[in-house]
C-alpha cells in the first residue's frame, strides 16, 4: 500500500449503466494505491467481479466463471490482462451511445448556462466534452464560450488585458468563474 494509505474500497456494482464508468474507475484507484496486493492481471479481474453481487452485474460475471470452466476453456482466462477486462466492462455496463448522446447535447443549445452559476455549468459542461471526446481546445473554448451567460461572455471577450487565449480553455474557465464571482 501507497504510504500507509488506507483507500476506500469499491461500492458493490449491480449493472446500472448510469454508473457504470464509476465502477471500474474506483477499482482502479484502488489498485493503483495497493500495487503490491495484487500478484498479476487475473487477481485485480477477479477482485473488481467480487464487488460485482447483484444485478445484471452479477449475471455477467457468473456467466464470465461459466465461461472459464467450460472443457474448453480451461486454463484459459475469458480477459487478458486488466484492460480488456475494463474494455469488455464498457461494452456491457456503460452507455451504449454516450459519445453521441453528448455531442447531439453540445450541438444544441441544451448545455447552456441559463440560470445557474458558472461552477455547476463547467461542471457538466465539462463532463460532456470528456464524453464526447472533444480535444481540440479551440472547439472546446467556443463551446464553452457559446453556453455562457451573455454577460459573461461579453466581459470575457472585451477585457482590455489578460484576456484569456482561444487555444486554453482552462484560461477560460477561471476568468469566467472570477467574474462569475465578483
Amino acid at each position: 500500500m501507497a504510504h500507509g494509505l488506507k483507500p476506500a474500497l469499491p461500492s458493490e456494482f449491480d449493472g446500472d449503466r448510469t454508473k457504470g464508468m464509476v465502477f471500474p474507475n474506483s477499482c482502479q484507484v484502488y489498485i493503483r494505491l495497493c500495487l503490491n496486493s495484487f500478484t498479476d492481471e487475473q487477481a485485480k479481474i477477479v477482485w473488481a467481479m467480487s464487488y460485482m453481487k447483484a444485478g445484471r452485474a452479477a449475471k455477467w460475471s457468473t456467466r464470465v466463471f461459466q465461461w472459464e470452466e467450460q472443457p474448453e476453456n480451461v486454463g484459459y482466462h475469458k480477459f487478458a490482462d486488466w484492460e480488456d477486462f475494463r474494455d469488455e466492462f464498457k461494452r456491457e455496463f456503460c452507455p451504449v451511445y454516450a459519445d453521441s448522446a453528448s455531442i447531439n447535447q453540445l450541438e444544441s443549445t441544451a448545455y447552456f448556462q441559463k440560470s445557474c452559476c458558472v461552477d455547476e455549468y463547467l461542471n457538466e459542461f465539462q463532463d460532456l466534452i470528456s464524453e464526447a471526446g472533444y480535444s481540440n481546445p479551440n472547439t472546446i473554448v467556443v463551446k464553452f464560450r457559446r453556453g455562457l451567460d451573455t454577460q459573461i461572455q461579453n466581459a470575457i471577450a472585451t477585457m482590455p488585458s489578460g484576456r484569456p487565449s482561444d487555444m486554453v480553455p482552462t484560461d477560460w474557465y477561471t476568468a469566467a468563474r472570477t467574474i462569475d464571482q465578483n
